[in-house]
């Protein structure tokens, strides 16, 4: 599944927003978020990993088409000194094997050249898959940060007057002490969620540019909708025939196999034809040719022939593998998101609105009187569980998506490389 990335003026107003100034105050506040699309714009533009990628590639595409060079031909000059004779000669000499393995060499050179940006394709795909499990656990821990945060203010108002209350003899001292627990309790997962907000936050800005390792980036709300996708679809074969893993996997085949042609073409390798001019001092001139060609007097290329034909058997039982290990990775990628996304049809619809609901009218009961502070506890702490809940079943349907999306073909962060060098 190849995809362009668009947005690139979204992208590029991300880049005017998150290359402010710097000092040592700002450079701990969270950024302004990012959307999906502009995250793997900016992680395409300016990602070493990216980079080193892209220089694998040009360096894969520079030996394959050095492969298929011809080669130049060769001068020489002699010049012979007998006493009051003398003979010169000059000499232009070209190897000649060239024109039969020439095919030959062309085609195991664009093998070489297609695996390459193949492997390129693979390995962009891969990156960008894991940015966007960054992505979504920058969104997770935000969003549990912003229901801990939403139910300790309801917390911190009940407490705030608690303590009037209980002098008064309106409440109980169990439920005072129980209210400052949970106060404490939910203070404590706070902070740890704080933690892993500004963990992921600084990972996600270090992706997207690694000049902003030290600053945080936070990822847009992931909308209420799922992903579209046919779960009734034939991934497997879809995988195989685009994944690029195996394309690579093929060109490989394809390489050994001409490699293995090369070798049985291998018995005149060094043919040469000599041509030049001869001048002697009797004034005798003229042009002379010559032929040089090996002496096949014995087939010394055995070892060559068994070494790449276990090479071909090698590269195709790779094939096989790969082949395998796609088909176990896609089923399984889709029983993930199929089951996920049967976990979201319990949750409902509109799972936080429902404990938002629940929490609002909590505290109004609580404050007409017809909630205890335990009930109302509770009620927080359901408005709670529900939305952890329904953000970790959200994330985990986008991941298991996104894995599938990766198992099928994978995402094509910048091809524009690969492109320029065809």
């Amino acid at each position: 599944m190849k995809r362009r990335i668009t947005g690139t003026i979204l992208a590029l107003a991300a880049v005017s927003a998150l290359a402010g100034p710097r000092s040592s105050a700002s450079a701990q506040e969270p950024a302004g978020a990012v959307s999906l699309e502009e995250a793997l714009a900016l992680f395409g533009r300016n990602s070493p990993e990216l980079q080193l990628a892209r220089s694998r590639l040009r360096r894969a595409l520079g030996t394959a088409r050095q492969g298929r060079a011809v080669p130049n031909p060769t001068l020489s000059a002699t010049h012979e000194a007998l006493g009051d004779y003398s003979e010169s000669y000059l000499n232009l000499t070209q190897r000649m094997d060239f024109l039969w393995e020439a095919g030959v060499r062309s085609g195991r050179a664009e093998a070489l050249r297609s695996g390459a940006r193949a492997r390129f394709v693979a390995d962009s795909a891969l990156l960008a898959l894991e940015l966007k499990r960054v992505y979504l656990a920058a969104w997770r821990h935000r969003d549990a940060l912003e229901a801990l945060l939403q139910a300790n203010e309801v917390v911190a108002e009940i407490l705030a007057a608690a303590g009037a209350r209980f002098e008064e003899g309106e409440l109980a001292g169990y439920d005072l002490r129980r209210l400052r627990l949970e106060r404490v309790r939910l203070g404590q997962r706070i902070a740890s969620v704080e933690l892993a907000v500004g963990d992921a936050e600084r990972h996600l800005a270090a992706l997207l540019d690694p000049s902003l390792e030290s600053r945080r980036v936070r990822a847009e709300t992931i909308g209420s909708g799922g992903p579209e996708w046919d779960p009734a679809g034939d991934h497997v074969t879809r995988a195989l025939g685009s994944r690029s893993e195996m394309v690579e996997a093929m060109e490989l085949v394809s390489a050994m196999r001409a490699e293995a042609g090369l070798t049985r073409k291998s018995l005149l390798t060094g043919t040469r034809i000599t041509g030049g001019l001869k001048r002697q001092s009797d004034g005798l001139d003229g042009i002379f040719v010559g032929l040089e060609v090996p002496l096949p007097l014995s087939d010394r290329r055995a070892g060559a022939k068994d070494a790449v034909a276990s090479a071909v058997a090698e590269a195709e039982l790779q094939v096989e593998l790969l082949s395998r290990a796609i088909t176990r990775e896609v089923t399984l990628a889709a029983a993930r998101l199929e089951s996920t996304e049967r976990q979201l049809d319990l949750l409902g619809p509109n799972a936080v609105g429902a404990a938002q609901e629940l929490l609002a009218i909590g505290r109004l009961s609580y404050a007409e009187g017809e909630l205890t502070i335990v009930e109302l506890l509770d009620a927080t702490e359901v408005f709670i569980e529900a939305r952890l809940l329904d953000s970790q079943i959200r994330g985990d349907l986008w991941k298991a998506f996104f894995e599938l999306d990766h198992a099928v073909g994978g995402y094509v962060v910048d091809s524009s490389d690969e492109r320029s060098e065809r």
